[in-house]
């Protein structure tokens, strides 16, 4: 499973959730571009990717990742989505709270309609447990597996 955990979750969330599903975490590190000095978004997703790929030849499977506070926008999720697709690791999921703040709601608009565009997004209430994501995050997966099924039957 290759989740997107955009926005800002807790650390200690996302250590369980990684814990219950068996994922690694991965989180991007701010990447100065060594000309300009300022931060750059391409070399972000190359070191994503870069670790990525890493994990997967270190663990010669596909069990997938979390990638946790990243994209933060539109932009930054369609350069992810074109370099995930470049190393056939597409996001499945993009799990994001439904936060009880409203100015950060409004930020994540665009993504929210971004990714619900893809089929992809599932909203989360903040007060979600780990056991709450995994059923829905489960329910998901049967979901689109059953829609598989009958495109493949027909």
């Amino acid at each position: 499973m290759r989740i997107a955990l955009p926005g800002h979750p807790g650390s200690e969330f996302v250590l369980a959730l990684s814990q219950t599903l068996g994922l690694p975490v991965i989180k991007p590190t701010n990447v100065q571009d060594p000309v300009t000095g300022m931060p750059s978004d391409d070399m972000v997703i190359r070191l994503i990717t870069e670790e990525i790929i890493n994990n997967v030849n270190i663990h010669q499977s596909d069990n997938g990742f979390l990638l946790k506070s990243y994209p933060e926008n539109v932009t930054h999720a369609q350069s992810l989505d074109m370099a995930l697709a470049r190393v056939a690791q597409p996001l499945g999921v993009v799990l994001m709270l439904d936060s009880r703040n409203l100015a950060q709601n409004r930020e994540n608009k665009a993504l929210i309609r971004y990714y619900r565009s893809q089929n992809k997004l599932i909203m989360l209430e903040e007060s979600s447990s780990v056991e709450d994501i995994c059923r829905k995050l489960y329910l998901d997966y049967e979901k689109r597996r059953s829609h598989e099924y009958r495109a493949d039957n027909r």
